[in-house]
């Protein structure tokens, strides 16, 4: 049926005159076998999970420069004219476009970078500031450098999240679950320091962190405190919480810890977005020091 489906919409093509009719039965025979691939039998009622796992998977393979973002783009110019027909012939029940990131220059994503120095330096004057969230403040910011987790999760973290024995806490959000990392001591030191201090504000939560309500911390406020101290630190705002889960990242990959576990310790779901960051370390060693490739050559290694 699948292939009497794709014939279907092949003479289609044929009739409305359709330019590069063997770039339609390229790019949508390349579509259905990766539907075969992860097991998909039937077109009829396509899920969108799969179309977006389409999406993941040409993402992943420009990201490892193995198809240029035009052909990434190229096949799912056909794959809208595609589902569009499906849902034509009732066999879907959605129309598709295609996400914004493939539609430019290049599949945009972040990868800001906060040198050492800036951190250390960032850190120094959140402790000689003497401002008055000094002990919140100071220990969110060693969790972020220490684990590279997001700002919601920091926001999240209740009392019973943290374990000063084992030295870990307990993250979650919904975008990437529950997971428990193990930290630095120095930055469990921090949290301890901070949860004594604690015990005085007027807490409404069992939440770690607090507004000076006694609310949870929430987003908007990690946001306005990372700016309030770039501004004492360097006069400008030079980066983010997310600047510093990047750098977290990026320098997990460069010290050759396995990418898995990179993956699993930053809370990615899909290993596209770790390799995302482990190739534009690879660009940024090139622009900036080496002489060649230092991933050429590796498969040929016995």
């Amino acid at each position: 049926m699948q292939n009497q489906i794709f014939r279907n919409y092949i003479e289609q093509m044929k009739k409305r005159n359709a330019s590069c009719i063997e770039e339609h039965y390229s790019n949508i025979g390349y579509f259905l076998r990766f539907l075969k691939k992860n097991g998909i039998p039937t077109l009829d009622s396509l899920p969108r999970e799969i179309i977006k796992n389409y999406e993941k998977h040409l993402e992943s393979r420009f990201l490892l420069k193995e198809i240029k973002k035009s052909t990434a783009y190229k096949k799912l110019q056909k794959l809208k004219n595609f589902i569009n027909y499906l849902y034509s012939i009732n066999l879907v029940g959605y129309k598709y476009d295609i996400p914004q990131k493939f539609k430019g220059n290049k599949i945009t994503r972040d990868n800001e970078y906060v040198t050492n120095e800036d951190r250390l330096r960032f850190i120094e004057t959140i402790v000689i500031s003497n401002h008055r969230n000094m002990q919140r403040d100071l220990p969110i910011t060693l969790i972020f450098v220490d684990i590279g987790c997001r700002p919601i999760e920091v926001c999240n973290i209740k009392i019973s999240d943290v374990n000063i024995t084992e030295s870990t806490l307990t993250l979650y959000c919904l975008k990437s679950g529950q997971r428990v990392l193990k930290i630095d001591k120095f930055v469990m030191k921090h949290i301890a320091i901070y949860l004594e201090y604690r015990k005085n504000l007027p807490a409404e939560t069992d939440h770690l962190f607090l507004l000076e309500t006694g609310n949870p911390l929430n987003t908007k406020a990690i946001g306005a405190q990372i700016n309030a101290y770039n501004k004492l630190a360097f006069g400008q705002s030079r980066f983010s919480a997310k600047s510093l889960r990047h750098t977290f990242i990026t320098n997990a990959l460069n010290d050759h810890n396995d990418i898995k576990q990179v993956a699993e310790s930053a809370g990615h779901k899909h290993l596209v977005s770790t390799l995302h960051y482990f190739y534009r370390s690879i660009e940024t060693l090139l622009e900036n020091t080496l002489p060649y490739n230092p991933v050429e050559g590796i498969d040929q290694i016995q």
